[in-house]
């Protein structure tokens, strides 16, 4: 793999994992807002994350499937199988433990079948619900020999994922996906099926190749757009991210950060941290200066913080007392 993608792989997982936070920060009631250019500035805030949301979902799907296929064949797929098991599953039933006895403790029991049902049969949500995404690429990775026998070659891979966008189309938009996050899945599944492609065929392909697929991933939106509408701006959304693994500028003073290993220790507890912080910031700004954009900003600019902090402490902690386990717990990546 080239080492200018290398670089920005933590860059940008740990840039849209920023996004996720604030997308599960929320923003304030909008009937606070004052005047006009107040509430001009609330919904700029609320459509620039909510278009970045789908963005960063699209990126860690997409990123989840380069990964994988990167120089995928049937000799390593074994091995590569069980990576995902201590990367993705392990993690996942764990921080859903400490959810269920930190519940348990608190006095807010859970019944069985419930459990069984939202941990591992993909009902909404699971206890640690920002973490339905590492069930459901593991899930994906379990199906990877199906699509790496149609990945033999680039012709008859190219092929094979549009047809596969296209059925997945035609699923995700059948009713009956309310109570489950299948629906979700299937949102995220073309970057998922794109950056698999082009982590398939990463090292034969030219810039230029890459281009001309995810070009050609585009025009295919607008082609059946008449079929599935919005389709084309859904494949917009699906493609631009992973086009930043060739294009986003990397520059010097970005590179080697510790804090882009946090990024899975936020995912997993920023939950908590915003239930406990965000709330009360967002009272305090209303009762001093009733503004929608004031107070969406501080609960921001607070929650972020707040997050970034809870993960680096716990990091440090465990670095230092009980390192095995933090490797569990994040599949290694801190």
């Amino acid at each position: 793999m080239d080492q200018s993608v290398r670089k920005r792989i933590p860059i940008l997982s740990f840039l849209f994992m920023l996004d996720v936070l604030l997308y599960h920060i929320g923003v304030a009631d909008r009937s606070l807002a004052v005047s006009g250019a107040d509430r001009w500035l609330y919904y700029f805030d609320v459509n620039a994350v909510k278009w970045m949301s789908g963005l960063c979902m699209s990126f860690f799907f997409g990123l989840t499937g380069f990964l994988l296929f990167y120089r995928l064949g049937f000799s390593n797929l074994g091995a590569k199988l069980k990576k995902r098991v201590m990367t993705l599953l392990v993690p996942y039933l764990l921080w859903q433990g400490i959810y269920l006895l930190k519940s348990i403790l608190q006095g807010q029991g859970w019944p069985l079948d419930e459990i069984i049902r939202k941990v591992f049969l993909m009902e909404m949500w699971p206890p640690v619900g920002a973490l339905w995404y590492l069930y459901a690429v593991f899930l994906l990775a379990l199906l990877s020999p199906v699509l790496l026998i149609l990945l033999r070659n680039r012709k008859l891979g190219f092929l094979a994922v549009l047809a596969l966008v296209m059925a997945v189309q035609y699923y995700f938009r059948r009713p009956g996906m309310g109570t489950r996050y299948v629906g979700n899945m299937l949102m995220h599944l073309p970057a998922y099926l794109f950056g698999a492609y082009l982590g398939h065929f990463c090292d034969e392909m030219t810039d230029q190749d890459r281009f001309l697929f995810l070009v050609s991933m585009i025009f295919f939106g607008i082609f059946l757009e008449n079929v599935y509408p919005d389709f084309a701006v859904g494949i917009l959304m699906e493609t631009l991210p992973l086009s930043l693994l060739w294009l986003f500028p990397v520059r010097p003073w970005m590179e080697g950060k510790g804090i882009y290993k946090l990024s899975f220790l936020m995912l997993a507890t920023h939950q908590s941290v915003i239930s406990a912080v965000v709330y009360r910031v967002r009272a305090a700004t209303e009762a001093l200066v009733p503004s929608a954009a004031l107070s969406t900003l501080a609960g921001q600019t607070v929650g972020l913080a707040a997050c970034i902090g809870t993960a680096a402490l716990i990091a440090a902690v465990m670095r230092r007392f009980t390192p095995k386990t933090l490797k569990l717990l994040t599949g290694g990546r801190c």
